[in-house]
């Protein structure tokens, strides 16, 4: 009996110790967890930056991208009440809010690039020369008309 007694308290003490390092462990998931997501939010609604030269359009953002200028094919400068995609659903991109970035689906059949706040009233459409349409803006008008023309000039 002193033995099953013994058996009993050291599982005890050994189960008890095993609780105290799952609960550290779930503790431990859940902090880097939640920082994930806080990092990915903030990260994913800071506006892009944009570089651009002779050779091409590069864009800083949570799913940048770059663009060889020689493979625009067309580019316009469009306002809210043109034809901006409205069913779009992700394939490899990040929507939070109004802020869109990354590559999605329109329409479930052609594949386009966001880099947008859809709160904007205006974009920049660019067609490359296979056929994908690449959204960008910036936050204020004038910002998102100056990089038009910046890409415009560049483009050419």
């Amino acid at each position: 009996t002193e033995l099953y007694q013994y058996l009993i308290l050291y599982k005890a003490k050994n189960s008890t110790k095993l609780i105290r390092k799952s609960k550290n462990t779930i503790s431990i998931t859940f902090v880097v967890y939640t920082l994930f997501i806080v990092g990915t939010i903030i990260l994913g609604t800071c506006p892009p930056k944009y570089s651009i030269n002779d050779k091409r359009l590069t864009i800083y953002s949570l799913h940048g991208i770059s663009i060889k200028t020689k493979d625009i094919q067309s580019i316009s400068f469009l306002t809210n009440t043109d034809k901006f995609p409205k069913q779009i659903y992700h394939t490899n991109g990040y929507s939070f809010g109004s802020k869109h970035k990354g590559y999605f689906l329109l329409n479930n059949t052609k594949n386009i690039y966001l880099n947008v706040d859809m709160k904007s009233k205006y974009y920049i459409k660019i067609t490359d020369n296979k056929g994908i349409d690449y959204y960008l803006n910036c936050p204020e008008k004038e910002d998102t008309y100056k990089l038009y023309c910046e890409i415009s000039k560049q483009s050419k």
